[in-house]
């Protein structure tokens, strides 16, 4: 009898051990599932990332190219207000000759 015992010993292990294979071939699926799914997230953020790097980089170019611009302007606005404060004092010139001119003729009319 112990033989026999120990041999439906064997085939109920065999039986525990195929559940066991089972549950353990189960749960790598599920790893596998599992690891292919962050793949995919991983990859997706990967992209997201490389999207806002780009639009990183295209706005520090288009802020470069702003500062060019206000640059110039500056430089304009420079140049604007050195014409406009010459040709104030050209006025004003010109406004003291007309006041010696009218002064002059005054001067004239009375003799």
């Amino acid at each position: 009898m112990k033989k026999g015992s120990a041999k439906n010993k064997r085939s109920s292990g065999n039986g525990g051990l195929k559940s066991q294979h089972s549950l353990l071939k189960g749960a790598l699926r599920d790893l596998d599932k599992e690891l292919r799914d962050l793949r995919s997230e991983k990859m997706k953020l990967e992209r997201r990332m490389q999207s806002f790097t780009n639009e990183i980089g295209s706005t520090q170019n288009k802020e470069v190219s702003l500062r060019n611009q206000i640059s110039e302007l500056m430089k304009k606005e420079a140049t604007l207000e050195k014409k406009k404060t010459s040709t104030k004092d050209k006025a004003s010139m010109l406004e003291k000759k007309i006041e010696k001119v009218t002064a002059i003729e005054r001067e004239l009319r009375a003799v």
